[in-house]
């Protein structure tokens, strides 16, 4: 989006015109960080820049051009020529996400008949940035930090019984779900085998096709458990993300880090079908029967696209939202001294560049270690 002024204006009155604009862009999907103001120079040419996602954040332009350093995807034209120039606007194109504190934040949508469920696919984008609070799924059952939850542990053997949950192991980081089953109220963990990363976006999906369990991070298989059970599809406990909560709706369990794109569907899902569309917003579709985007933006509603199973936000708070892409870790490349350099004074800078599409603040860290030359040698095959 370029937004022009059409004539020139003073640098105080362009100031407040992009605070301004930032505000109200915020409201149409547009993140402030998003937004970038810089007068171009004099008769200066603008081109185009902060297109791509990795681009380096120092990336600068020539003049009367234009640099957003953000992660986003949204490329912004550089500023017209003269002195009157435009104010650029990136527009978040990743859309909105929930973050949650870890302490108490939650969405709840009530007890949710039609989210009761014998068979379902559970998936979201998650990023957690920290440890959260466990619940517990009841005996025979799992510690969790919940992500997507019908129901905890609460009583065994009636409908107060959990009829599933998806979340992250608070021991060791890994991917788990549970269910308690309908004819003994008994629970059927399952745990996946991979650390879930902390502050990158995942996906995460959970499926239960009557008889057995997967689990997929990010579009793969982490684990298969069969169970033969059916679960408690009349549970009276509440639905509820980022936490889990009982059939009187008191949370316990809290994630801290962000949701997206959050899908429940009445089906096990294959492989193929979740990696197809984890990289896609899917409002609808045959077989889903709850989506909540998150991309209000404001408010307290997290609406759902399908059924109308709103959910009501308590303390979590709007971010941006994640990228629908598997994001590699922050790339660093030494730009001085060069690689294997030699004859290097004994204080000399160094620098490198980091890429990163889903931040544009990095901390970098440098480590170094005394060097011993060795004796040379040689090796000598001798024939048997």
């Amino acid at each position: 989006m370029r937004l022009g002024v059409g004539k020139a204006i003073g640098s105080a009155t362009r100031a407040v015109l992009a605070t301004l604009l930032a505000a109200c862009l915020t409201q149409l999907g547009c993140s402030g960080d998003d937004v970038a103001d810089r007068a171009p120079a004099a008769g200066g040419a603008g081109s185009s820049a902060g297109g791509s996602a990795g681009s380096a954040a120092s990336a600068g332009l020539s003049a009367g051009g234009t640099s957003v350093a953000s992660g986003g995807t949204a490329g912004v034209q550089g500023g017209a020529t003269g002195t009157g120039g435009a104010i650029p606007v990136a527009c978040n194109a990743r859309g909105f996400a929930l973050e949650f504190d870890g302490v108490d934040d939650q969405v709840t949508m009530g007890a949710a008949p039609s989210l009761g469920l014998s068979q379902w696919t559970l998936e979201a984008w998650m990023k957690r940035t920290g440890p959260g609070q466990s619940t517990s799924t009841g005996p025979g059952g799992i510690g969790v930090i919940p992500l997507i939850a019908k129901g905890r542990g609460e009583a065994d053997g009636d409908p107060r019984d959990c009829n599933y949950i998806l979340g992250i192991r608070p021991t060791d980081g890994v991917l788990v779900a549970d269910f308690e089953e309908m004819a003994t109220g008994g629970n059927h963990p399952i745990a996946g085998t991979t650390v879930v990363s902390q502050n990158y976006w995942h996906h995460v999906a959970a499926t239960y096709d009557g008889t057995t369990w997967q689990l997929y991070l990010d579009g793969a298989l982490e684990a298969t458990l069969a169970v033969n059970a059916s679960p408690r599809s009349d549970s009276i406990q509440h639905f509820g993300l980022g936490a889990a909560l009982n059939s009187m709706g008191v949370a316990s369990g809290f994630f801290q880090g962000a949701l997206d794109e959050v899908r429940v569907w009445n089906t096990a899902r294959s492989l193929a079908e979740i990696q197809s569309g984890m990289s896609a917003k899917i409002p609808s579709a045959t077989g889903l029967v709850g989506r909540w985007g998150l991309d209000e933006g404001s408010g307290t509603q997290a609406g759902d696209s399908v059924a109308g199973v709103n959910g009501t936000i308590s303390g979590a708070t709007f971010v941006m939202g994640s990228p629908f892409a598997l994001v590699q870790p922050p790339s660093p490349t030494l730009v001085a001294p060069s690689e294997s350099a030699t004859g290097v004074a004994t204080t000399t800078p160094v620098s490198v560049t980091v890429t990163d599409p889903d931040s544009a603040t990095h901390d970098v860290r440098f480590f170094g270690r005394k060097y011993v030359p060795s004796d040379d040698f040689t090796i000598v095959v001798f024939p048997d």
